[in-house]
């Protein structure tokens, strides 16, 4: 990979993740001769890894060395279908394009997507819950909708909230 290409891929994904690089990134080879970038940043380490529906970042404790989550930046079946889930909720955000989605590995943390609509940025949440349903919220420009979604595609409880709850 050529070093402006690198310094390229490097900026797009610090400015999807939010996270400003400290130093220069690493070009490593894994096993099998599988090439990663490792970017060190404020808020943890990111593994670029090339993975078949597209580029993602393994998110790791600075620390600890363990793995928090992911970032994926091409729309996977989730992320579509929580774009249609968005648009049915909130109306005139269509079209809804996928930025970035983090998907975190503790059970008990949240997940969210960032999509881009004529209405500006959307940010969808949302967290499993004990009882079998994902508890999700909407926010736009100050608007936060919650609602739960359940296995089913049932949707109840929707809302409009004060402030994010997730």
């Amino acid at each position: 990979m050529a070093s402006h290409d690198l310094t390229e891929l490097v900026r797009w994904i610090s400015d999807l993740i939010g996270d400003t690089p400290l130093g220069a990134p690493m070009v490593m080879e894994r096993p099998g001769g599988v090439q990663t970038i490792l970017i060190q940043g404020r808020y943890g380490l990111y593994e670029l890894v090339e993975h078949p529906d597209g580029p993602i970042a393994l998110h790791i404790d600075a620390g600890t060395r363990r793995p928090l989550g992911t970032y994926n930046f091409v729309a996977s079946g989730p992320d579509q279908a929580a774009a249609g889930l968005i648009t049915q909720i909130v109306e005139g955000l269509e079209p809804l394009d996928f930025q970035v989605g983090y998907l975190v590995f503790d059970e008990r943390g949240v997940n969210w997507k960032r999509y881009v609509s004529p209405a500006g940025h959307v940010l969808f949440k949302s967290k499993r819950v004990p009882a079998g349903y994902v508890q999700a919220e909407i926010i736009l420009d100050g608007l936060v909708v919650g609602l739960r979604h359940h296995a089913d595609g049932r949707v109840d409880q929707v809302q409009e909230l004060a402030a994010s709850r997730l």
